[in-house]
């Protein structure tokens, strides 16, 4: 429900006394269907928290049918507190919802990054909302205030359309938040630039609207919109972060860690700054201090598979290849589907020489990718090492099968060839490398 004290002949009012109402009806809807979704998520994903269930109920509940809308009687409103002899009005919307619980696979299925996003842009929207109705009520008691005096009721009207407009934001910025979270995020960018258009100086917009910038790799655009959001928010520490993301795609490293250093500043507890900051290090070859920050989003969150598999690449790119293995793992245990987990690891393996089991990973991350070149790559290398150059030129054949074009394909087989003491054949493979360009 929501009610107002004066203004039932004001058409503006009474649209904006529903809007409430029906905002109110959906935020209870939620809440109910909230309840339900962490009981199923227990049966999907019992790792989940309060906030992640959260965002995830939110995102899925979709309302169904026209709102209902029932006037009240006002003296139930006003039993139990001085009347100031005005004419009040109250109405209460009815709503009907649905969720789909199959959709709470989209958020199993994000990576950490992108599951931070959706919940930070939960809280945002959650706080929005809170403001939007602790204004309309602070309007609504000084409504009981003012008796009849009309200048006063004219200014409260005036600010009444602003924070009408405020609402109709944040319902465009979460309509946007569900498309976002469908992958829609061409429809998102649409609905964050209506909420812009009711307020401009909405710093969570300018911010959501960068996230789908960024999802769809237009960096100069997201950096624009953070720049926006940064300026309307200074205190933002998601926003640093995710311009150090678009920076560091766009290749300025020392950019992106300027705004990751700002994004800890302001929340040192941030996981996704220590481990973008981490990745940004190790793009320049700064090994030991990406290990650093990998650390320390490790620390903060013990289950950041991304982490334990990108600490394993600067282990390993300093030579320290059991480290490298036990990060590898760790990633491994916590995203058993993590191809490319299977494959660093095989890797290592292979330069540690555990030629049988860097095969064995190898075998896995193909499972999980048949097309994988870099996996077979890998396989046909760790089967030439250890012996076994039939396996090897298998490899090399569905290698060459899949990237015809390839030379250095070739070039591995022809190498295989060579080791076989198939010269003719090598010599074959060495002259087609050459003629796509691989004098390796």
């Amino acid at each position: 429900t929501a009610m107002f004290d004066f203004g039932e002949d004001d058409e503006a009012i009474v649209n904006t006394v529903k809007a409430y109402a029906r905002a109110r009806a959906l935020q209870n809807a939620k809440e109910q269907a909230g309840v339900y979704m962490q009981t199923y998520s227990r049966s999907v994903n019992g790792n989940l928290t309060n906030d992640e269930i959260s965002a995830i109920t939110n995102n899925i509940v979709e309302e169904i049918g026209e709102t209902q809308y029932k006037k009240l009687p006002y003296e139930a409103y006003n039993a139990g507190r001085q009347s100031y002899g005005k004419v009040g009005f109250m109405y209460e919307a009815i709503v009907t919802v649905r969720i789909d619980t199959d959709d709470i696979k989209k958020y199993l299925n994000l990576d950490t990054q992108a599951r931070y996003n959706v919940v930070s842009q939960n809280e945002a929207l959650q706080q929005s909302i809170n403001e939007n109705n602790n204004e309309f009520e602070n309007l609504r008691k000084r409504a009981e205030t003012v008796s009849n005096d009309a200048s006063a009721l004219n200014t409260i009207k005036t600010e009444i359309n602003a924070v009408d407009n405020k609402l109709l934001a944040t319902q465009r910025l979460e309509e946007g938040n569900r498309l976002y979270y469908q992958g829609d995020y061409n429809g998102a960018i649409a609905k964050y630039n209506e909420a812009l258009q009711y307020n401009p100086k909405y710093a969570d917009a300018y911010y959501n609207r960068g996230t789908a910038y960024q999802n769809l790799q237009n960096y100069n655009v997201a950096i624009t919109d953070y720049n926006k959001a940064i300026q309307l928010n200074p205190n933002n520490a998601l926003a640093y972060n995710n311009r150090g993301v678009a920076y560091g795609k766009s290749g300025n490293h020392s950019a992106a860690i300027a705004n990751f250093n700002k994004a800890i500043e302001l929340n040192p507890n941030y996981a996704p700054a220590y481990y973008n900051r981490g990745i940004a290090y190790y793009e320049i070859d700064n090994y030991n201090a990406a290990i650093s920050d990998y650390t320390k989003t490790i620390q903060i969150n013990l289950n950041f598979a991304y982490a334990y598999n990108n600490r394993g690449n600067a282990y390993a790119k300093i030579q320290n290849y059991n480290a490298a293995i036990a990060d590898y793992t760790k990633a491994i245990e916590l995203n058993p589907n993590d191809a490319d987990a299977y494959y660093s690891r095989g890797l290592a393996y292979c330069k540690s020489g555990n030629y049988n089991a860097a095969i064995a990973d190898y075998t896995k991350a193909i499972q999980l990718n048949p097309k994988d070149a870099v996996a077979y790559n890998g396989r046909a290398i760790a089967y030439a090492m250890s012996g076994n150059l039939g396996e090897a030129l298998k490899d090399a054949n569905k290698l060459i099968e899949l990237n015809p074009n390839d030379g250095k394909y070739y070039r591995l087989r022809g190498i295989i060839y060579q080791k076989m003491n198939d010269n003719v054949k090598a010599q074959a493979d060495f002259a087609k490398a050459r003629q796509l360009g691989s004098n390796g």
